[in-house]
């Protein structure tokens, strides 16, 4: 069997949050980076920079609960597909 290394992990989660939050739009895409870096100290760019936790945490804050549950589905479920070419 294939072991991720969290290294990887790390890249997926930056790869598939900016891939899913990018979807939203420009505008609203650049102003969530912005208060994502500004009030929660998560940057997209870095793969250290949040936890998944983190990231649903601030999500819940600025957009509601309901979207950032639907958001994080989605971010998970890009992560797991990416993982899962990264193992073929």
């Amino acid at each position: 069997m294939w072991r991720l290394f969290t290294s990887n992990i790390d890249a997926f989660k930056v790869e598939a949050a900016t891939a899913i939050l990018g979807r939203l739009g420009d505008n609203v895409f650049e102003a969530l980076k912005r208060d994502l870096q500004r009030d929660y100290k998560i940057e997209l760019s870095k793969h250290t920079s949040f936890t998944l936790s983190d990231l649903n945490f601030a999500l819940q804050r600025l957009l509601g609960e309901d979207s950032a549950r639907l958001l994080m589905r989605t971010i998970n479920g890009e992560i797991e597909r990416l993982a899962q070419d990264e193992m073929r």
